[in-house]
């Protein structure tokens, strides 16, 4: 229930200030970002990893018994590591590093919605629709990478790729996920038009297919990393990671016709242009090549930010778009609701034969606090 309600009242608040351009206090911005930390700061057990991650803190020694033997036998990165011993000398409760990782991953979040967006209410009811539960309770380690990605960007816009790389490496130090940083910058140099993306699509899907799915043993056997190139293996056997006319069909339409016609149409009709439209691209292309190599769908989470406030910005110059003001209630309200169709078939898909999980929204319903300290069996 406390999700509705944050999602009603955030609908208001988006009407009330971003529909009739009303500025927003910081005052009011605190007030929200408190919000947000206090949901994710006060949880108990909940998110499926965060039951995980709970018992790992209770084991992490504290930062003055963390000698060089403990801390390369971990199988975590080492700033995770460091991150969560510290946490751990100041307090042994879980509940104190929750906090910890609530403030940074909303600190940030809000400040690249706040700086890109003139829509700041609809930017964090798409940020909490669409992934505040995952990013807070779910892939706490990658959270905090994705994080520092996106205090790159500007470095990343002004192509300082000195410091953008130095950013790509804390991120690394945080989650091997992070790889998939150092590889972006291609895209502000050589996909800046159109026409070159539709290109090396193209000869990609070209490749991928002739490879008859071969590809994963290919590309793996030049990973030099053996923890990185085991769990790379894991993830392929993974169920639901080989690809099915389903799967593909799916991904195809959820991840990159929809994407690529609504950047289309808001360049070539509305003639909103978002400064990350490499990036949005980037997201594009690495959901085609997530259809044969499943692994690769993770690191759309560092890509999610960038899409869900182009599409919050997208969405308010439609609605501005004087060719459309008859219909604009209608078109806006069909463009948003695919993909939130598409995150509540997520949320209510029946996940019982991966645990005892019978639906995927048990992760994370219903909400119980440290205060309650309810316990949910299917978690």
């Amino acid at each position: 229930m406390i999700y509705i309600i944050i999602i009603i009242i955030l609908l208001l608040f988006t009407i009330q200030y971003d529909v009739n351009n009303k500025k927003v206090s910081n005052t009011l911005i605190f007030l929200w970002w408190l919000i947000f930390v206090l949901l994710a700061g006060l949880r108990f057990r909940v998110g499926g990893d965060t039951n995980a991650y709970m018992l790992y803190y209770n084991q992490t020694l504290k930062i003055a018994d963390l000698n060089y033997h403990e801390f390369i036998k971990d199988s975590y990165q080492p700033f995770w590591v460091i991150l969560c011993s510290l946490s751990k000398t100041v307090s042994s409760d879980f509940t104190f590093f929750q906090f910890v990782h609530a403030i940074i991953t909303n600190s940030i979040i809000f400040y690249f919605i706040r700086k890109n967006s003139n829509y700041f209410f609809t930017g964090i009811l798409f940020y909490f629709i669409f992934y505040y539960l995952y990013f807070n309770t779910e892939i706490l380690r990658e959270t905090l990478a994705i994080c520092v990605f996106i205090l790159s960007l500007r470095y990343y816009l002004l192509k300082k790729w000195t410091i953008y790389y130095i950013f790509c490496f804390i991120a690394f130090l945080f989650h091997i996920s992070a790889i998939v940083l150092f590889f972006l910058p291609l895209f502000s140099s050589i996909w800046t038009k159109r026409s070159y993306f539709i290109f090396f699509v193209v000869i990609l899907v070209l490749l991928i297919l002739l490879s008859k799915f071969n590809i994963y043993e290919k590309i793996f056997d030049l990973i030099p990393n053996e923890d990185i190139r085991s769990k790379a293996k894991i993830q392929t056997v993974a169920p639901g990671a080989k690809a099915n006319i389903f799967g593909v069909i799916y991904t195809s339409v959820v991840n990159i016709i929809i994407p690529f016609t609504l950047i289309y149409v808001s360049e070539q009709f509305v003639g909103y242009k978002s400064e990350f439209r490499s990036l949005l691209y980037a997201y594009i292309l690495i959901s085609l090549i997530a259809i044969f190599l499943s692994p690769t769908y993770r690191f759309l989470n560092y890509l999610n930010p960038i899409y869900y406030l182009f599409l919050a910005n997208m969405l308010h110059e439609l609605f501005r778009y004087p060719r459309v003001r008859r219909f604009r209630y209608t078109i806006v309200l069909f463009i948003f609701l695919l993909p939130f169709s598409v995150h509540l078939m997520t949320l209510f898909r029946n996940t019982s034969d991966n645990g005892p999980v019978r639906r995927f929204y048990s992760r994370w319903y219903p909400y119980h606090s440290v205060f309650t300290k309810g316990n949910v069996s299917e978690r």
